[in-house]
């Protein structure tokens, strides 16, 4: 297995099946790392109708191989999970 993309490293070969819940971790570590440029992201995305150059084509091609056609709904629905858990966390440890 090499590591040249990270996102390709959950799958071994081109005729291996992905492993779902790694990617779906990666994409979730991907959603903390960025979150906020994110979810500007997707408001532009809902305001606009177009999706935006940047992180959010970038996070959604890490889900693409188990998504499919379904991958931006995953991938906002994931990124809305992490900003929910980062603002429970806040609430409950504030600073």
């Amino acid at each position: 297995m090499t590591s040249n993309a990270s996102h390709n490293s959950n799958v071994r070969d081109a005729g291996a099946v992905p492993d779902n819940q790694a990617i779906m971790a990666e994409v979730d570590a991907f959603a903390r790392r960025h979150l906020t440029q994110l979810a500007v992201e997707i408001i532009e995305l809902q305001d606009s109708g177009l999706l935006p150059h940047g992180l959010l084509p970038e996070v959604s091609a890490m889900a693409r191989p188990i998504c499919g056609e379904s991958t931006l709904k995953v991938v906002q629905a994931s990124i809305c999970r992490v900003a929910l858990e980062r603002i429970v966390q806040i609430k409950r440890d504030p600073a």
